[in-house]
């Protein structure tokens, strides 16, 4: 009978159209998804503040360096003052004086060799801040968008694909009409009895 491939062609449209109401109700919640947005480790962002602001002291700008100094003018001092209770300030003045610019040359470069080390901290908190820069943009700007665009292929496979099966079920479905049909003509019936068959009524 040609009606069968007609109402087994209805059944799978409504099939189809019940199944993609439920492809589209999933594909919204999928687009609706928020993707979890990543915040950077502070503790490392505050290394790397403090690590840039102890890098852009000066050496002798530092704390180290003018407790060192202070200490050195104050033995000096001590020195000038001790030498003239006995009566040899002019003997020892100079010897001090020396000793207190080397003093303070050996503080200064103390100072310097404090800031290479601070600056090798430096490129390692800037590393590390690099890699949670990173890590927040891949999270927060790339890991969106290849959702979306993951998302967006997966629907258009999806309709292609239901598009080509609806196809070729039309395809199908109507070939085997069109062939009964042509058969009910080709055995004397005609109009809706080469349709539906000769009992149809």
């Amino acid at each position: 009978m040609p009606w069968i491939p007609l109402v087994t062609a209805a059944i799978s449209g409504v099939s189809a159209l019940s199944a993609g109401a439920k492809r589209r109700k999933a594909e919204r919640g999928l687009e609706n998804m928020q993707t979890p947005t990543y915040a950077p480790n502070q503790s490392i962002l505050d290394y790397y503040q403090k690590a840039l602001q102890k890098y852009e002291t000066n050496p002798t700008d530092s704390a180290e360096y003018k407790a060192q100094k202070q200490n050195i003018i104050q033995g000096t001092q001590q020195g000038i003052a001790a030498s003239q209770g006995r009566r040899m300030a002019g003997a020892t003045i100079a010897p001090l004086i020396q000793g207190q610019n080397n003093s303070l040359l050996k503080a200064a470069i103390s100072g310097e060799q404090r800031k290479a080390q601070e600056f090798q901290q430096l490129g390692s908190a800037a590393q590390m801040k690099a890699q949670e820069e990173g890590k927040a943009f891949n999270q927060n700007y790339i890991a969106p968008f290849e959702k979306k665009y993951n998302l967006l292929a997966m629907k258009a496979a999806g309709k292609a694909s239901a598009q080509n099966a609806a196809t070729k079920n039309l395809y199908d479905n109507s070939n085997a009409a069109a062939f009964m049909i042509q058969e009910n003509k080709e055995s004397g019936l005609k109009g809706w009895d080469a349709i539906f068959g000769k009992k149809w009524k």
